[in-house]
């Protein structure tokens, strides 16, 4: 019951009475009403509900409903996990959320997420393992996780929701025999929010089919290099990946794990999309693709790769001309490829019944959304910056959340607020590991 009163704290306050007004709880306590009338059912409770009952509900519900439909008792938790076939069916279609940076004079404890579908606020109080160190909150990754690192140098995914933690190894194991370049002596005058941005650029979260939980990272180097990294939750070092054939001042612009054939695809600025895969406990590149036929190789875009009924797609986003400080956005607009059977890239004019999530530092594809979402890129604009307070320099980046209607080929800025904090915004997708 626990569980319950701490999920209900996700619910704005004007909706405390949200399983009155549910009309799908309204069915799940008129159903208990009849089940605990009959004579045999006199010491009846919330357990004894059927469980086909409780995942036939369950169908009909959000992420953040199931949620709070698990957390009532241990037996509807059994009835929801892996035998429900919720996930393997599509029936479980979680949509993002963007966790909202808090301004750098608030002193909290709470995170605030926006939900895009749902149009609502939400609040997850007493998260010290982020609200205490916003400044080295990196990035979100898969099934509901946030990367975050601590106050030496250790990078760890926590799930908000649940509140679960995966330790993984200090990046002061790094061998520097392989990365001298980086920063990792202890003392040094480099404080650790430098560290991450200059140096740090993505850490992902996988699950191989052997039920290992593996972290991959990859790390800049001075003069453009790149560090591929990988360690196993609880592991106590960081391992080395192999050596990338990059072009001159190349570097990495995104990474990303496919469930369906067990690799990893690592984009490139080139566009060049190397295929890698854990064998016997390491990290083998496995093939290439090369980058799209006439390819602009130039910085003026970010690359960004997501998996779409299992093809693989290139994103770009290209912004025509960066924001100034009086707050103007100009157009931004999209590329998107798909690689074809012969692994090669063609261009991708609609996205069909799916739609793009993509944000600072990640992509998502979601299938199946409603009619009004499908065709079209969500995405987080978000440009650092720096401006004079009492003749200072401060760091701090304006951001909007926008549309992109591939049909159209126009933005709308759709949230009704423009952030100026200090970090960026990060999108999370709430799924609280429920077939664990």
């Amino acid at each position: 019951m626990l569980g319950w009163m701490f999920l209900s704290e996700l619910v704005p306050i004007s909706k405390r009475a949200w399983i009155v007004y549910n009309p799908v709880f309204a069915e799940v306590l008129l159903r208990m009403c009849c089940l605990m009338s009959c004579s045999s059912a006199k010491s009846a409770g919330w357990a004894d509900l059927p469980s086909e009952i409780v995942v036939s509900i369950a169908k009909r519900l959000v992420v953040a409903e199931v949620v709070r439909l698990r957390a009532v008792c241990s037996c509807w938790a059994w009835a929801l996990g892996k035998s429900s076939g919720l996930r393997q069916k599509g029936l479980y279609s979680p949509s993002p959320w963007i966790l909202l940076p808090n301004s750098s004079l608030e002193d909290v404890d709470f995170c605030t997420f926006f939900s895009i579908t749902e149009d609502r606020f939400y609040r997850v109080p007493s998260l010290k393992q982020i609200t205490d160190r916003r400044y080295i909150l990196l990035s979100s990754s898969q099934h509901g996780w946030l990367v975050s690192i601590d106050n030496v140098l250790a990078p760890y995914f926590i799930n908000p929701l649940t509140r679960q933690i995966l330790h993984l190894p200090t990046l002061l194991t790094i061998p520097r025999s392989r990365c001298s370049n980086l920063y990792f002596a202890l003392g040094a005058s480099t404080n650790k929010r430098m560290f991450y941005e200059q140096y740090l650029r993505k850490i992902i979260l996988i699950s191989t089919p052997l039920e290992e939980r593996i972290a991959v990272a990859f790390c800049r180097t001075h003069y453009h290099g790149i560090c591929l990294l990988f360690a196993g939750v609880e592991d106590d070092v960081w391992s080395i990946g192999p050596s990338l054939p990059l072009d001159l001042n190349c570097s990495l612009d995104d990474i990303k794990y496919n469930e369906g054939d067990d690799k990893l695809y690592v984009l490139t600025s080139s566009g060049d999309v190397f295929v890698l895969q854990f064998k016997n406990h390491t990290l083998e590149i496995v093939s290439m693709v090369c980058r799209p036929i006439g390819y602009e190789h130039y910085r003026m875009f970010e690359g960004y790769i997501s998996f779409s009924h299992g093809d693989l797609l290139l994103v770009n986003k290209y912004s025509k001309s960066y924001p100034s400080y009086n707050n103007t956005f100009n157009d931004t607009t999209f590329k998107i490829f798909r690689l074809d059977r012969a692994s090669c890239w063609a261009p991708v004019d609609g996205l069909g019944n799916q739609a793009l999530f993509i944000g600072p530092n990640n992509c998502f594809a979601l299938h199946d959304v409603e009619e009004h979402k499908k065709n079209k890129i969500f995405f987080i604009h978000h440009v650092p910056t720096t401006r004079l307070l009492n003749a200072n320099k401060i760091r701090y980046s304006i951001q909007k959340f926008g549309v992109f209607d591939l049909e159209t080929n126009k933005v709308e800025y759709v949230l009704p607020f423009e952030l100026h904090a200090q970090y960026f915004p990060i999108l999370f997708f709430p799924e609280p590991k429920l077939w664990d």
